[in-house]
């Protein structure tokens, strides 16, 4: 009864709750909750040429699914936004530098299958006058993974300004700072199943890959030491 904005924030809740309803009568056809959200962040100056507007909607893990590992860094399923290359973002916008695009290590929720990973993006900051703005969710509350499998690790948007963090919310408006860190990570999917039943070499090549770490190969899925080594 209640009027919502970013559509898509609310059509993602409904998917959610589709799924884990089908859940318990067609377990082979369903995947766990993954990111689901428009992580949408936007990046505004005004510089001695013209006002030029970034606005991205950068992507997280899918929820793994009994026959398949959730994928990796992807728009939400209801949703259909490309990524956009680093090389035109930074001739576009010369009041950013991107320092860093990699896959989120240990985001993706533990399971015989996986959830996918998130991602870790971050943006330095060049001219002063530059507004962050950004409307996402799963930052509070993480993708649920299905019949044992884990959480994916939540949402997260902060500022690195002076050696010191600063959380933003999921919904924002933020002034930045020549040599700010703008960091955002998104969410992973949910795992399925017991991560202990995962194939053992997926786990050793979720490791080579650096999805995982040492630690969570060997703590979340028992792969012994000299395994891992």
């Amino acid at each position: 009864p209640l009027a919502v904005r970013a559509r898509m924030g609310a059509c993602n809740r409904v998917y959610n709750v589709v799924m884990r309803a089908l859940a318990g009568v067609a377990p082979d056809r369903i995947v766990a909750s993954g990111h689901d959200s428009t992580n949408a962040v936007g990046l505004a100056h005004f510089g001695p040429d013209r006002y030029r507007v970034y606005m991205e909607c950068v992507g997280g893990g899918w929820g793994a699914a009994e026959a398949a590992d959730g994928e990796d860094v992807v728009d939400a399923p209801l949703a259909n936004c490309s990524n956009v290359p680093i090389e035109s973002l930074e001739t576009d916008h010369p009041y950013m530098r991107i320092e860093e695009y990699a896959i989120r290590q240990d985001s993706a929720g533990a399971g015989r299958r996986r959830g996918g990973s998130g991602v870790r993006r971050t943006y330095r900051i060049l001219d002063d006058g530059v507004s962050f703005n950004a409307y996402s969710d799963r930052h509070r509350i993480p993708p649920w993974g299905l019949f044992g499998g884990l959480e994916g690790s939540p949402s997260r948007h902060s500022v690195i300004r002076d050696g010191e963090e600063i959380v933003l919310p999921s919904k924002t408006n933020y002034p930045l700072r020549r040599g700010d860190l703008l960091v955002i990570e998104t969410a992973g999917g949910g795992g399925y199943g017991d991560p202990r039943e995962r194939d053992r070499a997926a786990v050793r090549k979720d490791l080579e890959s650096g999805c995982i770490s040492t630690e969570a190969a060997a703590r979340i899925y028992g792969l012994e030491v000299e395994a891992v080594g």
